[in-house]
């Protein structure tokens, strides 16, 4: 496979499925300005694999928003598909920290959101082979309250699955689980990928899951302004 680096030149971020392109956020806290993004620089390219590491309050989940078109940035922009973000995307997905999950709908009603939005119909043997491949069949018709840790991830997972997107986007996804749940979303999401040849972008604290889940790794410093590209073999 072709080699790549997201630090690559603005000529290369022409042909990538994702660009950020000098990216900036200031919050206004009363007569306060935080800055929490400051000239962010990097690319993505269609099914590739990216995980972001570094310190509490450095802007990792900040980023994420905006990529999703959930937030505006308050400098710079961001290409997806080749055109500026304007919103959120059917085919650009999220996977939040708190998984995100409406309590008063089911563990299938929460997966199918998205396709039903989007008017998208699906059959019932794709739903009830979707609901197999998480291990959630027995719990289709369960609500959130009533599901454990690794039961409410994989409804936040499957939910961003049904749509196959081209980039999904996943917030500290499995740091709420215990380790054998933790390796079992991580081997589900792993299979996903790669049937889907979807591109992702994973914000995580632990540095031995980002090399386990990204080709590469961008490392931000606290200030939320500084990346550094670290290759992986």
């Amino acid at each position: 496979m072709k080699k790549w680096s997201p630090m690559s030149s603005k000529e290369k971020r022409q042909d990538a499925l994702l660009a950020v392109d000098d990216l900036g956020l200031v919050y206004t806290d009363r007569a306060e300005k935080i800055r929490v993004l400051e000239h962010i620089n990097f690319i993505l390219p269609a099914g590739r694999h990216l995980t972001v590491v570094g310190p509490s309050g450095c802007g990792k989940s900040s980023l994420l928003r905006i990529i999703a078109g959930l937030q505006a940035p308050t400098e710079g922009t961001v290409y997806f598909d080749g055109r500026e973000m304007t919103g959120p995307r059917p085919d650009l997905a999220i996977v939040f920290q708190d998984y995100g999950l409406f309590p008063w709908k089911t563990v299938e009603e929460n997966i199918l959101l998205p396709a039903r939005l989007h008017h998208q119909h699906l059959a019932e043997s794709e739903i009830t082979a979707l609901l197999t491949q998480l291990g959630l069949e027995q719990v289709r018709h369960h609500y959130p309250g009533e599901l454990s840790g690794g039961q409410k991830q994989r409804t936040a997972l499957g939910r961003a699955m049904v749509m196959k997107p081209k980039l999904l986007l996943m917030d500290e996804p499995f740091s709420a689980l215990d380790p054998a749940m933790r390796r079992q979303c991580q081997e589900l999401f792993k299979e996903f990928i790669r049937e889907s040849k979807t591109a992702t972008i994973i914000v995580t604290h632990s540095r031995e899951e980002a090399a386990s889940l990204g080709e590469k790794t961008l490392v931000f410093a606290r200030t939320g302004g500084v990346i550094e590209d670290v290759r992986q073999n």
